[in-house]
This record gives structure tokens, sequence and C-alpha cells, in this order.
């Protein structure tokens, strides 16, 4: 019995070793609420990444289009600008996101938000190349208030399908969401992710850790 749960212990200890290892990202994402009615609504949206000594890595602009449909179903079309660095050379991704989104209250606290994207993807110097893909985003959120503006707590899980490698090559988990809103104009959320992914048709695996801050202002 010692043995094994020494084998245990090491095998945790190992795992535990390999995940601190992996790098430490940070974002940072800035929504104005641009207009709204009854049904219509803009959003305007910026994200920068930053990577382990805080360089930036990953920047994107996108103007979000938002038509619901009734309580549970919203409909979603954006228009999107990604400029990502490799290296030392950056490139740009021209990008259309067309979501599908019920949101599911399954009690007076806690709901399931779910986002269906399709994202139609061409990159620079590619030609016509194809890099569509489709993204799953599961979100299960309490409304808690056991912090000064606190509004929910939420865990999620997001998971990527690459048309052109026939595969899902990225899973992001999300075991810790805070959401504030400290005023009637500003709200924020912060939050802890692990990302997995792997590249085209390769079998290996890399992982990051990210922490991040996602807000929003409507004035």
């Amino acid at each position: 019995m010692s043995r094994k749960v020494l084998t245990t212990l090491g095998a945790l200890l190992a795992g535990s070793a390999s995940l601190l290892a992996e790098p430490t990202q940070f974002w940072a994402s800035w929504t104005v609420d641009d207009w709204a009615n009854d049904k219509f609504s803009t959003q305007t949206n910026v994200e920068n990444r930053h990577g382990d000594g805080f360089d930036l890595i990953y920047f994107r602009a996108t103007q979000k289009f938002y038509y619901d449909l009734n309580d549970t179903w919203t409909l979603g079309a954006h228009p999107v600008i990604e400029t990502a660095r490799s290296g030392d050379d950056w490139s740009e991704t021209y990008q259309l996101d067309l979501e599908v989104n019920p949101t599911f209250k399954l009690s007076d606290r806690l709901s399931l938000k779910v986002r269906n994207r399709y994202e139609v993807r061409r990159k620079e110097d590619h030609g016509d190349a194809n890099y569509d893909r489709y993204r799953l985003r599961t979100i299960l959120s309490y409304k808690a208030n056991w912090l000064p503006g606190m509004t929910a707590i939420s865990v999620g899980n997001e998971v990527y399908y690459d048309f052109s490698a026939e595969r899902i090559n990225a899973d992001r988990i999300y075991p810790l969401q805070l959401s504030f809103k400290p005023s009637d104009h500003f709200k924020t959320t912060v939050y802890y992710l692990y990302e997995t992914k792997r590249q085209g048709l390769s079998e290996d695996w890399e992982g990051k850790h990210v922490i991040g801050l996602s807000s929003g202002f409507q004035f």
C-alpha cells in the first residue's frame, strides 16, 4: 500500500512540476457598449495579450453586432482584425465571427451560457487558404455577492475545431471566473484559464496558464 501511495504522490508531484514549468500569459479585453435598443446592440472591443516578460504578443480589434431573438437566443456577427507575433515577425488575420448563442436560466441564481461561433479566417500573405474553425464555449455562472461589487462566480470550458486539420486543436478550461460591477457604467471579470493547443496535424499538445481581465464600459 505504501508503495502505491508513494507512486501516486510521485506522479502528482511530477505533473505539478510540469504544469509550473509551462508559460504564463496575461490577457486583457476592453469593451465599450456603443448603442442598443430592445433587439439590436453593437460593441467595440479590443484585446491585448502579453507573454512571460509582459511583452506584447497579440492584439485584436472587433466590432460586435448582436440581435436578440428572444430571452434565450442571441445572434452575433463580428468583423475582426487580429495581429500576432511569432519570434520577431508580426502577421495579421482577417476574420468574420458568426454566432448563435443560447442562455439557459437553470434557477434564480444559476445559468448556463453557450457560445457557438463559426470563424471565417484568412491570413495575410496566404491568399485564399482556408483557416476556418468552430468554437464551442460553455460557461456555468452562479450569482453571488460574496465580495464588494461581486455579481457572479463561474466555471467553463471551450474547444476549437480546426476545419483544415479536421479535428479539435485547442481546449481551454476556466476553473475560476469572478465577475464584479463596481458601478452602473463599469463591469469586469477576473479569470484564470489553462489552455492546451496543438498545431496542424501534430500530435504534440502544448499548455499555458493565462491570467486575464475582461472589462466593459457603458456610457
